[in-house]
This record gives C-alpha cells, structure tokens and sequence, in this order.
C-alpha cells in the first residue's frame, strides 16, 4: 500500500476498494482488470484510489492476504485428527464453501498472475494453502508415515484451483461430480506418501 489509513473513514474505503476488487477479477479476471474498472465499482476516484494503492499490484497483494486471512479463520483448523480419505473430504467441501462466499478468490487462487508484484500475492495465497494441508496431514492419525514431498502438496493445490475454477462455470448439477473427481485426485496424490523428493 502507499499509505496505511488511520482513520475509520480511510479504512472503510480500503475496504470498499479491495471489495471492488474482488468482483472485477472474479468477473473480467486479474489482466483484464483495471484500476479505473476497480475505482467505478467502488464509487470512488482514482485519485482517491491511487492515495492507498500506487498500482493494481498492490491491491491484488492486500486482498490475498485478507482472502489468506479469512481462510485460515474460517476453514476447520488443520490439526484435527481423522484419516486422509475423510480430512480430504472435509476440506475439498469447506475449501468450495469458501469459494462461493468469499468474490475473487478463485480467480486470485486461479491465476494467471504474471508481474512480479501479483506473483507475490499469489504464492502468499498459495503458500497459506499448503501450510494448511500440511497440517492436516501431519494430524492424520495412526502410524507415523513419510512426509508428503512439498511438490505434491503443490501440484495437488494446483489441482484444486483449477477444478474450483472449472465448476464455478459448469452448469450446477455437474458440480458434484467434479468435486467428487477432486476429491479422489487429491486422495491419491495425498493420501499415499510420494516418492518425489521434497524441493
């Protein structure tokens, strides 16, 4: 951010420019948005805009974190114990939860994101979603078992971000289907110790 606002009055309108945000990307995607698109659906200026937010970098690095934030508040905490199979369940219904109430963060998990400023934001946001994950593996319960390689994890997340991406465009009595896909891909990629080497 350029500034940080100190008064209310300032931090309501942070708020409603990252809100804005969030729809144009998860309407138009993150290139084709625009800051001009994001000052009209906030109802402010530019100007004003460009008092907080010196580029659209900076807007997509703040609301990632606000999205890492909420997610990490609101999906079941990680550490819970349960087998793999029922723990990927859990998550692949909370993580579309999730996607259907919080605007934008498909497309800010989704990508494509290629500036040096938006790649940023958006392995925060991904790398948020790994911790999870690991957490949620490590607290699986009986015997200890090799760490799934980071790799996988990755890819798996990956994964995610796609088919979430795919089912929020695909008619609604087909998205069980492709959840219920998710579900059994990252089973397998997670729920079996890989042989990758962690990088």
């Amino acid at each position: 951010m350029r500034r940080t606002p100190q008064q209310e009055r300032g931090q309501r309108r942070v708020q409603q420019i990252l809100d804005a945000a969030a729809e144009v990307f998860a309407e138009v995607g993150y290139e084709v948005a625009t800051t001009n698109m994001i000052a009209q659906r906030a109802n402010t200026s530019i100007g004003s805009l460009y008092q907080f937010f010196p580029n659209k970098d900076s807007i997509v690095k703040l609301l990632a974190r606000r999205m890492a934030d909420d997610f990490a508040t609101e999906l079941t905490p990680a550490g819970e114990a349960g087998e793999c199979p029922h723990k990927i369940d859990n998550f692949v219904e909370e993580i579309y939860r999730f996607s259907l109430t919080h605007t934008g963060f498909v497309s800010l998990l989704h990508g494509p994101v290629y500036s040096a400023g938006s790649i940023r934001a958006y392995s925060h946001l991904h790398e948020k979603l790994q911790q999870y994950v690991q957490a949620m593996l490590a607290s699986e319960n009986g015997p200890p078992r090799d760490p799934v390689p980071i790799i996988t994890i990755r890819i798996a997340i990956c994964c995610t971000a796609a088919v979430l991406g795919y089912v929020t465009v695909m008619p609604a009595e087909n998205r069980a289907f492709a959840l219920d896909e998710l579900k059994r891909t990252l089973k397998a990629f997670l729920c079996t110790p890989g042989q990758t080497p962690a990088i």
